[in-house]
């Protein structure tokens, strides 16, 4: 799961060409599989402005970086879609954006979000992994022997049986954990989104 960018009209470095895609891309043999990825992994390297992706977990904090140091330029309709695999950005917009984003001070900024970020991520995930085991061990320990009968028994069966126990444990398991552990910030991906966003021509996201 994630968000993918496709620009518009990207700036194609001189002699660098797009591998074609296979008709039939299950017939071939696995390292001709791995031969046409890798070539198409080149070509977006060599060629910033075709295609940024990102998963959901590095997109979200990234996009909400961008739209804090561009909302003049980034409305609220195309926040939402970038939210939701959505939305078109023309060029003149990419490149306002992509020259917002790329200079010394917000990258400078970027860094030190990111700094803040890894301080405090590592107790958070260590708290984390404290509650998951006391949700685990809370549930095979205590709960399964009470339920002997039941082969595979998983805890959205607790869930219909006994709701209370079912809400002890998904307090351990989500709901005292630290969700923003699971969306890392990284100013290299900042970077990389606004060289997209300079050479890409416009793009849409989805």
């Amino acid at each position: 799961m994630g968000v993918d960018c496709y620009g518009f009209n990207p700036v194609i470095k001189e002699g660098s060409s797009k591998p074609k895609e296979p008709k039939d891309f299950s017939k071939l043999t696995e390292k001709d599989q791995h031969a046409y990825w890798d070539a198409r992994e080149k070509y977006q390297q060599e060629n910033k402005g075709v295609y940024f992706r990102n998963n959901w977990w590095y997109w979200r904090p990234m996009w909400d970086f961008v739209n804090e140091k561009c909302n003049d330029l980034i409305d609220e309709e195309l926040y939402d879609k970038g939210h939701g695999n959505d939305g078109e950005v023309d060029q003149e917009l990419a490149i306002d954006i992509s020259k917002r984003i790329l200079t010394k001070e917000v990258l400078d900024e970027a860094k030190r979000k990111q700094e803040e970020y890894d301080k405090d991520a590592k107790p958070k995930q260590e708290f984390n992994e404290l509650l998951s085991k006391a949700g685990h061990l809370y549930f095979d320990e205590i709960i399964k022997p009470m339920y002997p009968d039941k082969k595979n028994f998983t805890p959205a069966d607790l869930e219909k049986l006994d709701k209370d126990a079912y809400k002890k444990w998904a307090t351990l398991i989500f709901d005292l954990q630290y969700g923003e552990t699971s969306y890392p910030f990284s100013w290299e991906n900042v970077k990389e989104f606004g060289e997209f966003c300079a050479q890409s021509g416009g793009f849409e996201i989805r």
